[in-house]
């Protein structure tokens, strides 16, 4: 059996040996389109911090923060297809081996601790936040914003450890691994996030930043990885 020589996601005879065809790329992009529709239905944040504002969010929008949900569980679902095919081919690899861990090792922290993060917002949604204490509901609302911080832990080790290989590539996908390290990096800030109030609170802005920023690197795999010929 032979391996590829070159840092390149687009080889021919690596599609064909997995057989996974448009597979990987295809459900990178149905990732993606469900990340998109869930934060389009998402009910709209009115901005209040106090308890009762946040109870009332969730009881108010109830529906909508349950159809995130499932839209949040079927993207990490199809996002960990494209990972694993990614892991597949990173390993196949010159120097691919332990970025192929790093992947593999990572996607798992990023859909485990996203997973509890939306249960989270799914039971609240589901009726807690009206019939809780408030002290409850709270401890909820703020563990669900801290598993998404934690999930840039995954993040960080998934997106560095494709750099490590594609930013030596000498093709197109170096511009993958370009992106790979900044989302990566990103990551490894958004980790931080942990202020009681603020940019850099669990709640913050920066915290939406790094999602945002992984949807940017989701895109750029699924389409790296639909060039495959």
């Amino acid at each position: 059996m032979t391996f590829p020589t070159t840092t390149d996601l687009t080889d021919d005879r690596a599609a064909a040996r997995d057989g996974t065809g448009r597979l990987p790329g295809l459900a990178g992009l149905g990732s993606l389109a469900a990340m998109i529709t869930a934060i389009l239905v998402v009910p709209a944040d009115t901005g209040g911090t106090a308890p009762a504002d946040i109870i009332q969010r969730y009881a108010d929008g109830s529906a909508g923060y349950l159809r995130t949900t499932v839209l949040e569980s079927l993207s990490i679902m199809l996002l960990l297809v494209l990972l694993a095919c990614l892991c597949d081919l990173l390993r196949r690899l010159p120097g691919g081996e332990l970025a192929a861990t790093l992947v593999g090792l990572g996607g798992g922290v990023l859909a485990a601790c996203q997973l509890v993060g939306y249960g989270l917002i799914a039971t609240l949604a589901l009726g807690t936040a009206g019939r809780g204490e408030e002290v409850v509901v709270m401890a909820m609302y703020d563990a669900s914003a801290i598993a998404f911080v934690a999930s840039y832990v995954g993040l960080a080790l998934t997106c560095l450890g494709t750099a490590a290989v594609l930013v030596r590539s000498t093709n197109g996908h170096r511009i993958v691994g370009g992106i790979s390290l900044l989302v990566g990096t990103a990551a490894l800030i958004g980790t931080s996030a942990y202020a009681p109030t603020g940019v850099l609170s669990p709640h913050g802005d920066l915290s939406f930043l790094v999602l945002l920023l992984q949807m940017l690197w989701i895109a750029a795999v699924s389409v790296a990885m639909l060039r495959r010929r």
